[in-house]
């Protein structure tokens, strides 16, 4: 844990002057008559509009190669073509055909090709892994990556408030942002909140194991993983927290709370971890909460 975090202060000096140090926002959270307080990280923000910048840069900063490949459900997409156009190399996307087009429209932006594929995640990936051989490019895994990993952890180092939330919630699909705030946070609890419909960390935690998955439902862009990262997994059993699941409804609930109480407007995924606030058993306390708000590269408004 202790080298870990020495790497994400090392990601953070090499990536500060492309990524954005987002705000905290302290607000109250009213339901059912009870209250809890609550601190959210606007990574949505970000450059790009969300958390995956941070990993992408961080990785292609420290690649040799002229050309990267990534395979994504779009986020991830983004902040590889991003990274690409900031150090000058040519970046190659595979995409799911059912990935949001306003995020495929962000990747295009950047200068980055396209790779628009009609199959499951893990054939996309299977594809991009293929091509980044053929032409001795380099792979830039979405989150089973070290140097993705302290790249996404360096939101750990923006966390200073004075409201010093013992617990942090945090939304999963492959585990990069998980596991790089573990690192980062070794005294503070990193609470996993899952969508049911992709439940990479969850059946993972059930078999001991990464396992294939096959996600589906609103978060799918954001949290569908095929698995859980093996070099995640390693960080976040270390922990062992159980993973919070929600169901589409009290992701969509998430959404609407933050745009009618907030204005703030974020895709399924990056309301996922807000969403747990919305389960019948969640234990609320006169301790603040800490959530990370990661993506909002949505052109749907809350219904």
């Amino acid at each position: 844990m202790e080298s870990g975090l020495i790497e994400i202060n090392k990601a953070y000096e090499r990536i500060s002057p492309y990524v954005r140090r987002t705000p905290l926002l302290e607000v109250d959270f009213h339901i059912n008559n009870r209250t809890q307080k609550l601190l959210l990280k606007l990574e949505y923000l970000q450059v790009g509009g969300s958390f995956k910048l941070r990993g992408a840069l961080n990785k292609v900063a420290t690649t040799q190669s002229s050309t990267v490949i990534a395979f994504s459900g779009g986020n991830h997409g983004i902040g590889v073509a991003y990274a690409a156009q900031c150090f000058n190399k040519k970046a190659i996307i595979y995409l799911p055909s059912w990935a949001p087009s306003f995020k495929a429209k962000i990747i295009k932006s950047f200068g980055a090709e396209l790779k628009m594929l009609d199959d499951p995640m893990h054939v996309v990936y299977e594809r991009a892994i293929s091509h980044s051989q053929d032409i001795q490019a380099s792979f830039i895994h979405p989150y089973d990556d070290l140097d993705v990993i302290h790249g996404a952890g360096t939101i750990g180092l923006e966390l200073d408030h004075a409201l010093h939330p013992k617990d942090w919630l945090v939304g999963v699909g492959g585990g990069g942002l998980l596991s790089g705030l573990t690192l980062a946070l070794p005294h503070q609890n990193v609470l996993p909140v899952e969508s049911v419909l992709c439940p990479s960390l969850f059946e993972a935690q059930r078999k001991n194991k990464p396992v294939p998955v096959l996600p589906s439902g609103i978060a799918q862009s954001g949290l569908g993983a095929p698995s859980i990262g093996q070099y995640n997994w390693d960080i976040i059993r270390e922990k062992n927290h159980p993973v919070k699941r929600v169901s589409d409804e009290m992701i969509r609930s998430a959404q609407n709370w933050l745009w009618s109480h907030c204005r703030i407007l974020l895709e399924p995924s990056g309301a996922t971890a807000l969403a747990a606030l919305f389960e019948a058993d969640w234990q609320f306390s006169t301790d603040p909460v800490g959530i990370i708000l990661c993506g909002a590269n949505t052109d749907e408004m809350p219904s």
